[in-house]
């Protein structure tokens, strides 16, 4: 019984490590894209969830 132990083990990190292998690939392998909106006054900096909401209102409105 105790020599399944260690074999139980040694399979358990393999598992780990393989998973957190494809993760981070498929992290590393996905594209970055940024959901910042440039405001109509040119100011670069983050809009509100507001802002935000209307701007997808009126592109789904001019589609």
């Amino acid at each position: 019984m105790r020599a399944v132990y260690p074999v139980a083990t040694k399979d358990i990190f393999r598992v780990g490590l393989i998973l957190g292998t494809v993760s981070s690939l498929g992290a590393v392998l996905c594209a970055w894209q940024g959901i910042k909106t440039k405001r109509d006054d040119g100011n670069d900096e983050r809009s509100s969830d507001h802002e935000l909401e209307l701007v997808a209102e009126v592109r789904r409105e001019d589609k």
